[in-house]
């Protein structure tokens, strides 16, 4: 399913990683046409249980991904995958914060629109 929604690419850095990092894989705000999503938030929980509700105005505004790939190669559930969510740091500087780096989840296993 992932195959058929409109990827994109942020080259980014956040909170843990210093240096500028590529990620790609599909927006989710494709993801969210796709389900005919109608909520206006998500919840997302990671493999070890941390949850962060994310409002869709700012998955919208931000063009967030659910990356499949850091520097080029899949992400593993060893190394912040399968599916990471980032925001685009680098382009924004309004969210550089804590609140927007604590939305910024790895490791996501479940996202609920609500």
């Amino acid at each position: 399913m992932l195959q058929v929604l409109n990827t994109g690419t942020i080259h980014t850095n956040n909170h843990v990683i210093e240096q500028v990092t590529e990620y790609s894989g599909p927006t989710l705000t494709s993801l969210l046409d796709y389900v005919g999503a109608t909520g206006t938030q998500i919840k997302v929980t990671a493999w070890d249980e941390y949850v962060v509700t994310i409002p869709i105005a700012d998955i919208k505004t931000y063009q967030v991904l659910l990356a499949t790939h850091e520097a080029g190669k899949r992400m593993t559930i060893d190394d912040k995958g399968p599916f990471f969510i980032v925001f685009p740091f680098s382009d924004y500087p309004e969210l550089r914060n804590d609140y927007y780096y604590s939305l910024s989840i790895w490791q996501v296993k479940e996202i609920v629109i609500e």
